[in-house]
C-alpha cells in the first residue's frame, strides 16, 4: 500500500468528527466549484472591490448600476457569496465584505492562485478522470487556432 510521506498513520483528525461537521464539509466540497467560479466573476468585473469601496455597506440597487449584470445575475452572485461567507448583508439590506473576501480581493497570493487555477488547472481538471484510467494526458478540449 503507497502512503504519502506527509500524511501520518495514526492521524485522528478525521476519524473523530461529528456527523454534522462530515456532512457540511461534504457539502462544501460539492459546491466549491460553483463557489470558486462566482469568486473569479466577484472578483474579474470589480465587484468585491465595489462593494470594499463602501465601508459603510452598499445597496443592491446602488450596486447594480456599478456593474454589467441584470438584477437575477447580480442577485445569484451575491446570494452565492454571501453563502460562502464572501460578504455578508447587514440588517439594514447593505452587503459588505467580510474578512475571507477582503483577502480573495487583496491578497496577491491569492490572486495569483485564483487566475492560475482558472487558467490552467480548471478546465483540465474535467479531464482528471480519464487520465488517470489511461495513464496518460488526456483532454476534452478542442484546440483551434
Amino acid at each position: 500500500m503507497r502512503m504519502l510521506k506527509h500524511h501520518k498513520t495514526n492521524s485522528s483528525c478525521n476519524r473523530n468528527i461529528s456527523a454534522f461537521d462530515a456532512i457540511s464539509k461534504s457539502q462544501e466540497i460539492v459546491y466549491s466549484p460553483m463557489i470558486f467560479q462566482t469568486v473569479y466573476v466577484l472578483v474579474n468585473h470589480n465587484i468585491l472591490k465595489f462593494i470594499e469601496d463602501c465601508k459603510n455597506g452598499i445597496a443592491f440597487n446602488d450596486l447594480i448600476k456599478k456593474t454589467d449584470f441584470n438584477d437575477y445575475a447580480l442577485g445569484l452572485l451575491l446570494d452565492v457569496a454571501v453563502s460562502a461567507s464572501i460578504i455578508y448583508l447587514d440588517d439594514n439590506g447593505l452587503y459588505h465584505l467580510s474578512k475571507i473576501g477582503y483577502f480573495l480581493q487583496n491578497d496577491r497570493m491569492t490572486r495569483i492562485s485564483l487566475d492560475f487555477v482558472k487558467h490552467v488547472c480548471y478546465r483540465g481538471l474535467d479531464s482528471l478522470e480519464d487520465s488517470l484510467l489511461t495513464l496518460k494526458p488526456e483532454s476534452k478540449l478542442i484546440v483551434t487556432c
